[in-house]
């Protein structure tokens, strides 16, 4: 690759970055994973929304995993049905939808940046939680925790106040 293209790519990186961190991605809601999206209300709970979660750990197979990667892994949802992160090398942003206990994460987009680790371990956490989070069927708050689960009912992620 030319310098010229490095150049180019940059910029449009960055520029996509900017986009995902003020929110000014579109909105609009697709199926996810054959979930039908009219079930859900505009009603967000002042609890879920402005606080920034730190995920504490996953579930992967049949356990759980918190490990130092899990530690730079944050998400805050937003007013506007939206929700920004970081996935652990990489920027996301995703639409949401709510209604009761239930919730619909649509549409992420994560910067595509990569990130060298000993066993590829942040590229590895980074895919499995992007997984998890497009799985989300409910949620469950409390002061200090946030608890997302699948449509089987599992808790799959959770995560503290930071």
């Amino acid at each position: 690759m030319n310098q010229g293209n490095i150049k180019l790519r940059q910029k449009l990186l960055a520029i996509c970055y900017l986009f995902l961190m003020t929110g000014c991605l579109g909105s609009g809601f697709s199926n996810n994973q054959g979930r039908n999206s009219k079930n859900y209300d505009l009603d967000i709970p002042a609890s879920l929304v402005g606080t920034q979660w730190q995920l504490d750990r996953y579930r992967f197979e049949d356990g759980w995993i918190s490990n130092f990667e899990t530690e730079r892994i944050g998400i805050v949802f937003l007013e506007n049905h939206h929700l920004n992160g970081f996935a652990g090398c990489n920027a996301f942003s995703a639409d949401y939808k709510h209604k009761d206990q239930k919730l619909l994460v649509q549409s992420i987009l994560s910067t595509r940046r990569y990130c060298q680790s000993p066993g590829n371990i942040v590229m590895h956490t980074e895919g499995i939680f992007l997984s998890l989070l497009e799985s989300v069927d409910f949620y469950s708050i409390n002061q200090k925790t946030l608890v997302l689960g699948n449509n089987r009912g599992r808790p799959i992620l959770f995560f503290n106040k930071k």
